[in-house]
């Protein structure tokens, strides 16, 4: 996901270029949710163990369910991750 949100930042840059009146509206999107998800996606795999972590990934889980086209991995996903073995991990009762 963070590859994704950070193909779409790329694609607002390249679209900066073009000089049309939709373009630009366009390129500000792209600019502004790029980054914005790109971050916290790229973040997620450094977090520390801790039981806000798995908040925080269940957070950017649901964030997946936005895209149609991500629904056959994010819910196989979710059910994964509410298992009692993955909140164990994470230090959550």
């Amino acid at each position: 996901m963070a590859l994704l949100y950070f193909g779409v930042t790329a694609m607002g840059i390249v679209a900066a270029r073009g000089g049309s009146e939709y373009q630009n509206a366009r390129t500000g999107v792209f600019l502004v949710v790029g980054p914005l998800l790109a971050i916290p996606y790229a973040a997620a795999p450094f977090l520390p163990k801790k039981p806000w972590a798995w908040i925080y990934h269940l957070v950017l889980i649901c964030v997946g369910f936005t895209s149609v086209c991500c629904l056959p991995l994010t819910i196989p996903l979710l059910l994964e991750w509410l298992k009692p073995d993955v909140k164990r991990f994470f230090g959550r009762p």
